[in-house]
């Protein structure tokens, strides 16, 4: 596990990239892969590259990362494709609960992935 990654993170996947495209994936939690609502990091050798939340599925969100370059595509997110190419990645999440305010259910995921983000200033995220 990474240094200094919230304990309550799980090993989700791994998968090699190459060429742009992520090959190679292995599963370990199928059910963090299928969650919705999750803080996750992308790590490489227990450093921390990258802190994201998903709204809808994590696997759909990881798969995001490697869809079809847009126009307005940021320079972080092309330049992370150049130096992973070659490299495994790992991916760790947690889907915190969300809490109860104002008669609401409020996911907390987005709030977790900001703290994280600060505390990381991870290198290839364009929110820094």
């Amino acid at each position: 596990m990474p240094s200094g990654l919230p304990k309550r993170f799980r090993l989700v996947c791994q998968y090699r990239v190459k060429n742009g495209k992520a090959c190679d994936r292995i599963v370990f939690n199928e059910n963090l892969w299928q969650s919705s609502g999750v803080v996750y990091a992308r790590t490489w050798r227990k450093k921390v590259l990258y802190i994201g939340k998903a709204d809808g599925k994590l696997s759909r969100r990881i798969a995001e990362h490697f869809g079809r370059i847009p126009k307005y595509v940021k320079s972080k997110d092309v330049n992370y494709r150049k130096w992973a190419n070659g490299k495994t990645t790992t991916i760790w999440a947690f889907k915190p609960k969300s809490v109860k305010l104002f008669g609401l259910r409020i996911p907390i995921h987005a709030g977790a992935e900001a703290a994280l983000i600060k505390k990381f200033k991870p290198p290839y995220v364009s929110r820094i």
